[in-house]
């Protein structure tokens, strides 16, 4: 998980998220990557879960190591020098953009927005993405959705969205450099095998019923 707003903003709704996780798969290692939470009061706000001996850990956000050596590096170098522009959605959120893909290409796992409620074992997932809406004529996929994303360390099509993020960037459209970016890039992808890449039904991370 990522969490880039102030610790105190951590409240029920994402404690429920991190309760339903643990209580779904209690062996699971939880890395919630925030510099609010890395401190005294984040330990506080996630003793409860630490005390249950839950294994989770808060570690401060590091861009510049978790792109090193990635795609991404240039551009985030071009970006701290002033020759990106930057636009007019909240940076932070395309920062995290960013860093979930960063993370998951270096270290592999399972993304999760804190605001998801876990309600199976996902133990078993692997490498793969999940469906927002469908055509209603052809059910096919329409768009996809970054909120939930499972794959291996060093998975080429992770890279390939390090490389698409960079290429594309754009900070002046909300949600481009994110849904739009894994959506336009799988279905300009196709299917190639060699991607190993599930997509999976939107019931499988999103219930419009829960929403």
């Amino acid at each position: 998980m990522i969490w880039l707003s102030p610790a105190k903003s951590f409240g029920p709704r994402e404690i429920l998220a991190v309760d339903t996780l643990f209580t779904t798969n209690p062996n699971a290692c939880l890395v919630i990557l925030s510099n609010s939470l890395d401190t005294p009061q984040g330990h506080t706000i996630l003793n409860p879960f630490l005390s249950l001996g839950f294994n989770l850990v808060a570690v401060t956000l590091d861009i510049p190591f978790l792109v090193e050596n990635t795609p991404a590096e240039p551009w985030l170098m071009k970006l701290k020098s002033g020759d990106v522009d930057p636009g007019s959605i909240s940076l932070f959120m395309n920062l995290s953009d960013l860093t979930r893909l960063a993370v998951l290409y270096k270290y592999g796992g399972v993304y999760l927005d804190t605001d998801i409620i876990s309600l199976n074992d996902m133990t078993r997932l692997r490498n793969g993405i999940g469906v927002q809406t469908l055509d209603q004529e052809t059910k096919k996929w329409k768009t996809l959705n970054n909120a939930v994303m499972v794959f291996d360390p060093y998975h080429p099509l992770m890279r390939e969205f390090l490389h698409e993020y960079a290429a594309t960037f754009n900070g002046n459209k909300w949600g481009y450099n994110s849904p739009c970016l894994v959506t336009k890039f799988i279905r300009r992808l196709g299917h190639k095998a060699e991607f190993n890449l599930t997509i999976f039904p939107p019931d499988a991370f999103l219930s419009s019923e829960l929403a």
